[in-house]
């Protein structure tokens, strides 16, 4: 196992969230259209099975039983946009868009198949694209967001892919986007339909597919790439909000008495590109260390787990709606190489 890591680095995506027709088919290289400024972590993960000579004591071979790649994406700043892109290939089905309020609003659920659509993407440094490669088969594994109380949102999303990758000679770079940042005023906060925004510290959000990578995602032929990517049977979900409020307020009541609640959290503005998470049914209760002072002024605040379950409505624990510019359907097929 090895951990390479590229510091702010540009990659190329599909701006437009297209997916590849299947694991083993590349998105073409017409479909990156666009470069954005991540903080890039590849880890290879490597199972060998050693052997060792008849008295079992020195080594005389090692061979590669499995492999696949764990790529980590850190967005410093992040838009909407990006937020529902990588939402769409976390839950895997996208609807078709609908004119809502001057935008396009984009239902994203999680897809009744635990398969889930992949990606790819090309990282290389701008001053020497001889050194492009190109991943492929990535699936998004788990998405955190942090929402701090005026600073930039931050978003870091996991996706498990093949280990196979491939230099391209000639890579034409796309046109890079500086994504302007997204701050955590300009999102919100509804607990049980109180609007609690005013009294946000901090609050983040993690997502985690967990998906299988044992014995069992790797074909029986003996090929050491991975071979089946899919949601775990225990998919898992957690909101920490930590809020301006003391013992006493109705908001610590509801987490001391483990209260059941809706939770919708708000990406971006109303009146623009925004994306809103919908946790119907949450389970409330205060951490162990709930009662922290912050800030300069050492503020009383009180930090909540908050643990999304399964809504008898949606069946599931949540979904979300992408009020976007675009047009066009997210998810929908990429060119075929």
């Amino acid at each position: 196992m090895s951990v390479n890591r590229k510091k702010f680095l540009t990659i190329s995506v599909n701006s437009k969230g297209k997916r590849q027709v299947d694991l083993n088919t590349p998105l073409d290289d017409t479909d990156f259209d666009k470069r954005i400024k991540v903080q890039v972590e590849v880890e290879d993960v490597v199972t060998t099975e050693e052997d060792r000579d008849c008295s079992d004591i020195d080594l005389v071979d090692k061979t590669v039983e499995t492999q696949l790649k764990r790529v980590t994406w850190t967005f410093p700043s992040v838009t909407p946009h990006w937020i529902s892109l990588m939402m769409a290939f976390f839950c895997g089905a996208a609807g078709e868009p609908t004119a809502s309020g001057g935008k396009q609003l984009h239902p994203l659920t999680r897809s009744v198949s635990d398969d889930l659509p992949a990606t790819g993407f090309v990282d290389c440094f701008e001053d020497n694209v001889a050194t492009a490669e190109k991943y492929s088969g990535n699936k998004v594994e788990s998405i955190s967001i942090q929402i701090p109380r005026r600073k930039n949102v931050t978003m870091t999303v996991v996706t498990v892919g093949r280990f196979t990758t491939d230099m391209i000679a000639d890579f034409e770079l796309p046109e890079c986007e500086n994504l302007p940042a997204l701050k955590g005023y300009q999102c919100k906060l509804l607990i049980n339909g109180v609007d609690y925004t005013s009294l946000l510290w901090q609050c983040g959000l993690t997502l985690n597919n967990n998906m299988p990578t044992g014995e069992d995602a790797f074909p029986n032929s003996g090929g050491t790439d991975i071979e089946v990517l899919e949601r775990g049977d225990q998919p898992s979900y957690s909101i920490a909000p930590q809020l301006l409020v003391r013992k006493g307020h109705t908001l610590h009541t509801a987490a001391a008495n483990r209260t059941k609640v809706p939770v919708v959290v708000q990406l971006g503005l109303d009146a623009g590109e925004r994306v809103v998470l919908t946790f119907p049914n949450v389970y409330l209760e205060l951490n162990t260390k709930w009662r922290q002072f912050v800030g300069e002024l050492n503020q009383y605040s009180t930090l909540i787990d908050a643990t999304p379950m399964k809504d008898a409505v949606l069946k599931t624990p949540l979904k979300a709606d992408a009020y976007l510019d675009q047009t066009e359907q997210l998810l929908l097929d990429g060119t075929e190489v």
